[in-house]
């Protein structure tokens, strides 16, 4: 008997989700709408991961400024910093119209200011039209700064000694000590040696990788857009887990909470569960919709499908859960409403939904990938790009399925006095 009324009230909140279609609509398109169009401003299913495009105007010509250009050429920013040296008249035109992220000035005299730890400035002009690129530009730049920092306290005046020297005549060069070289040479050695075991790598590595096949080696890189469709598909679950959550304030509103605690052998935990489990079946098909279209677009392997609607299916129950649990704490419908859009959209924007991990900063990625979404969407992506095993996927379901059992024991406590409230 349990049973079938336990099925009953999966039957009726399927009924009552198909009812209102226009809901299930809007959480569908506007994940793909916001994927569709970045996938399209950044080159396609085929495009390129963007880069950030520095203009730089070296006034100063220094050795120091042009091992500044160097490095931010060379990548500093994960190889997503693509610098050019161009005249003052010719960078502010360029930035003005648009054509780059940010324009970079560096002006007279900051090689011999930074070595002589005296006041210069360093002038970033970001284009307003891009927020993700020029903040990685800025970021880079800061902990240039902070590197130039520490390298005068270890050798900082080794080097205006050398500076002082280079930048004599002939004459007062030829006559610099040999001694006096060996020395500044002894000093700086010793003083890269205390510090070498935090800054350089060792030269060399052990790396097991598996023998290259024909099918590895033929994979292309990952487009851009490839990257963010599993912050979409996270992004549509994460609405409709909301949606869904806001169900509860519904039926309590209409009192069908509480007649069918009264009129059936159900109890609250009963009930909660077949909320839950109702909850989980429009969030499998919502996947299914979204990992069809990805996959038709982005032209993934059918193999891999199954396993992610799986994945992503169990993640959006946890989701549902997580938002349910917002729900039977808050005072209120329109508190519920509140509280709820608050926890969304911080963890959309930090957890790789609306920006992927590989174009954010690195600090950002790094909290945003232990958030519960941001995790999910990694595991999703492993899948899709096949970078995950059978194993991987047994550990990260039974990791969400320990994470929603506690929280499906949390929201059981609080549906009776939801419910009889």
């Amino acid at each position: 008997m349990i049973w079938s009324l336990l099925t009953g009230v999966v039957r009726k909140d399927l009924l009552r989700a198909w009812s209102d279609p226009a809901g299930l609509l809007i959480t569908l398109c506007i994940p793909l709408a916001i994927g569709g169009l970045m996938t399209m401003a950044t080159g396609g299913s085929d495009g390129p991961t963007p880069k950030a495009r520095l203009l730089v105007v070296d006034e100063d010509d220094s050795i120091v400024s042009q091992f500044l250009v160097g490095a931010l050429g060379r990548g500093e920013g994960g190889g997503v910093i693509d610098a050019e040296l161009v005249e003052p008249a010719v960078g502010r035109s360029r930035i003005d119209a648009g054509e780059a992220s940010a324009l970079l000035l560096i002006p007279a005299g900051f090689g011999r200011a930074l070595l002589d730890e005296t006041p210069s400035e360093l002038q970033l002009l970001t284009n307003p039209a891009q927020r993700i690129l020029p903040g990685i530009l800025q970021e880079t730049l800061e902990m240039g700064v902070d590197a130039a920092f520490y390298l005068q306290r270890v050798v900082g005046p080794q080097l205006r000694t050398l500076r002082d020297a280079i930048s004599s005549d002939d004459a007062q060069v030829a006559a610099f000590p040999e001694a006096e070289v060996a020395r500044l040479s002894i000093e700086m050695r010793r003083a890269i040696q205390r510090v070498e075991s935090y800054l350089f790598p060792p030269a060399i590595e052990l790396s097991v990788e598996a023998a290259p096949t024909a099918a590895n080696e033929a994979a292309p890189k990952p487009s851009y857009g490839l990257l963010f469709f599993p912050g979409v598909v996270l992004m549509a679950l994460f609405f409709a887990a909301q949606n869904q959550s806001e169900d509860l304030w519904r039926e309590r509103r209409l009192g069908t909470l509480r007649r069918a605690m009264s009129a059936s052998a159900l109890s609250a935990r009963s009930l909660l569960f077949g909320k839950v489990l109702a909850g989980v079946v429009v969030l499998g098909g919502l996947v299914a919709v979204v990992l069809a279209l990805g996959a038709a677009y982005h032209r993934l392997p059918l193999a891999v499908l199954p396993a992610a609607w799986l994945w992503a299916t169990v993640a959006g129950g946890v989701l549902l859960l997580l938002m349910m649990l917002v729900q039977l704490h808050a005072s209120s419908q329109r508190g519920a409403a509140i509280l709820s859009s608050a926890l969304v959209f911080p963890l959309l924007m930090v957890g790789g939904s609306f920006f992927a991990f590989e174009a954010m900063p690195s600090w950002m990625a790094s909290i945003g990938r232990y958030t519960p979404n941001g995790w999910a969407l990694e595991r999703l992506k492993d899948i899709l790009l096949q970078r995950s095993d059978a194993a991987a996927l047994a550990v990260a379901l039974g990791v969400a399925g320990l994470v929603g059992g506690v929280l499906l024991l949390v929201c059981a406590r609080a549906m009776r006095r939801f419910a009889t409230r």
